[in-house]
């Protein structure tokens, strides 16, 4: 289902047969679903290694956040050989499994709505969740400086341009009122990401000590880990 929420529009994927096959059922949490990587590496080798192995699973993608279909054995499966691929040391991996696998996009102007004016956001269209991601490819610098001052204030940085916000429907909404003023619909990219939990948010690879709450998707962990170690780190940027 498709739903417009302003100049944004929601994706979501269990009827979406655009771009993803129907889910298994709800209940069921090693079904496949959306999950989404983002990933922040220092090396050109390595991140063309991480962008070939996502390659095979991505049914969306965002310079470097992954949207892909998986059930919890695959998802274990590629974590464990994204994680191969990385330097601990310098660069980092994001794991997060959006609420009802929703995403929020910001729409391209077409023929029919490119000299139209925007309509209001609604915020009722958000769903009732504290937790979201926000993630943005903004090619001017000058928009880029200006989207990064209004997030960065009342977000925290997983990754450059990739933010996690702790907030109710309303402040998600009223930031991303703020971005749409900024980004140009035309060159920009905006995803915004809502989450069910914190704990349906990993960070797998950073250079700091966790700063997240600990947790795990639906309750369940990377093989041979604790919560407190499923999520590594995060940093600020």
């Amino acid at each position: 289902m498709i739903a417009a929420i302003g100049n944004l529009i929601a994706v979501s994927g269990p009827d979406d047969t655009l771009l993803f096959a129907s889910p298994g059922p709800r209940h069921d949490v090693h079904a496949p679903r959306i999950r989404t990587f983002a990933y922040d590496v220092g090396s050109t080798r390595r991140a063309y290694r991480v962008r070939r192995a996502l390659r095979g699973w991505q049914v969306a993608g965002q310079y470097s956040v992954v949207d892909t279909y998986l059930g919890t054995r695959d998802r274990d499966g590629l974590l464990t050989e994204l994680v191969g691929l990385l330097d601990a040391g310098i660069d980092s991996l994001a794991l997060w499994q959006p609420y009802e696998q929703r995403r929020y996009e910001l729409q391209r102007p077409n023929a029919d709505n490119e000299c139209s004016s925007d309509p209001a956001l609604r915020v009722h269209d958000f769903p009732p969740v504290g937790n979201w991601v926000f993630a943005y490819d903004v090619r001017a610098a000058s928009r880029l400086r200006a989207v990064h001052r209004i997030v960065s204030a009342s977000t925290f940085a997983l990754q450059r341009s990739v933010y996690w916000l702790r907030s109710s429907r309303g402040e998600a909404a009223l930031l991303a009122s703020q971005l749409l003023q900024i980004v140009d619909r035309k060159e920009d990219s905006l995803w915004i990401y809502p989450l069910r939990h914190p704990g349906d948010l990993w960070i797998v690879v950073g250079r700091e000590p966790p700063v997240l709450p600990a947790g795990g998707i639906e309750g369940q962990y990377l093989p041979g880990t604790s919560p407190a170690r499923a999520i590594v780190g995060a940093r600020k940027s």
